[in-house]
């Protein structure tokens, strides 16, 4: 907007996108106003200054607050409904239940310490970034309780000499 100057039009093709409340329509309005720029609005020019634009723009201004607001409360209406019903459960841990089992066990059995968990390197498959201070416990050498309960790991890993990895 710096580059327009007296006599100019501002042009937008959708008012929504130049102004989302009415107070920040107005701020820029006024602004380009006070600087003899005129207002675009798709094939139209309105002038802030006229009575009839300035209603018409306000008008505008309005509508699009109130369809932002709509927009914002659309998804929290449903988040609630689906707290409600116990659909809404937050993220899930990526680290499977069995494994998270294991490692507190590990831990609370003084076979791994806190320090080692938390600087644990990184592999290419770590679970370290969804469940924060736990590494993936087949690439951390943790060995995963069940045998059976192999599914959370990705297909190259799923051999049994991969659970039976100890620190």
């Amino acid at each position: 907007m710096a580059a327009v100057w007296n006599g100019s039009v501002f042009t937008v093709t959708k008012f929504d996108r130049f102004a989302r409340t009415m107070a920040e329509a107005n701020e820029i309005l006024t602004g380009l106003s006070g600087r003899g720029v005129l207002f675009g609005l798709g094939g139209s020019v309105y002038d802030w200054n006229d009575p009839f634009g300035r209603l018409f723009l306000q008008t505008l201004a309005m509508v699009a607050e109130f369809e932002a607001n709509l927009g914002h409360m659309r998804p929290r209406e449903g988040m609630a409904l689906a707290k409600k019903n116990g659909r809404l459960k937050g993220t899930q841990p990526k680290l499977p239940e069995p494994a998270r089992r294991s490692i507190r066990r590990r831990y609370a059995e003084g076979k791994v310490s806190l320090a080692d968990l938390a600087t644990w390197p990184d592999p290419p498959f770590s679970a370290s970034t969804a469940v924060p201070g736990f590494p993936d416990p087949v690439n951390a050498g943790l060995r995963v309780e069940d045998e059976s309960d192999h599914h959370h790991l990705p297909p190259h890993q799923h051999t049994k000499s991969a659970h039976h990895q100890v620190i």
